[in-house]
């Protein structure tokens, strides 16, 4: 709940490299999204399919799902990262370090 869509903002750029967008141009996108939402005093979420259309035609209804910090979470599956099986991988390593087994938590529960 504490995570705001504008938090989600280089979700927005790797969804733009994903549709074929070079990186260098899609941070510049990205930036101008930022910009446009913070003029008009709105979250970088809110801004309309067609404000997106006009920054970049490879934006399409499907990026509304960039902004849901569950989908964020687990597209982060290297290790170290955010995905629920990665962070059960980065618990199980760390109790064989430890050399005990630490409490579980639900959500590791719910993960593994």
């Amino acid at each position: 709940a504490a995570i705001t869509a504008d938090m989600l903002a280089t979700d927005v750029a790797d969804y733009l490299v994903a549709k074929g967008v070079p990186f260098r141009q899609a941070h510049d996108i990205l930036g101008r999204a930022v910009r446009l939402a913070q003029t008009q005093n709105k979250s970088l979420s809110e801004l309309t399919m067609d404000e997106l259309r006009e920054l970049h035609p490879a934006f399409e209804p499907d990026v509304v799902d960039v902004f849901d910090p569950r989908h964020s979470g687990a597209r982060r599956s290297a290790i170290g990262g955010t995905a629920p099986q990665a962070v059960a991988t980065q618990l199980e390593a760390a109790r064989r370090a430890l050399g005990q087994r630490l409490p579980r938590h639900d959500a590791d529960q719910k993960s593994t």
